[in-house]
């Protein structure tokens, strides 16, 4: 069965919870998606940017706790 969620990067992360559930960054500006069916469908849970940050990291630490890192691009002080 195909993914559901658009084209991908290289760049794209998966971070499973379970064989059910994982969290999916398309790409590093993207929004990310949850999935509690195995793929069947997915759902933003936070959305994407227009560049200004990126997920360098997104993770569970146990099936129903989830984190991820998000990197804000410095715009210098004026």
């Amino acid at each position: 069965m195909p993914l559901k969620t658009g084209q991908l990067v290289n760049s794209a992360m998966l971070a499973p919870a379970n064989d059910s559930t994982a969290v999916l960054s398309p790409g590093p500006f993207g929004q990310l998606l949850l999935t509690t069916n195995g793929g069947q469908t997915f759902n933003q849970v936070y959305p994407g940017n227009s560049g200004t940050s990126w997920w360098a990291w997104i993770g569970f630490t146990t099936p129903l706790a989830g984190a991820a890192q998000r990197i804000f691009q410095h715009q210098g002080l004026r």
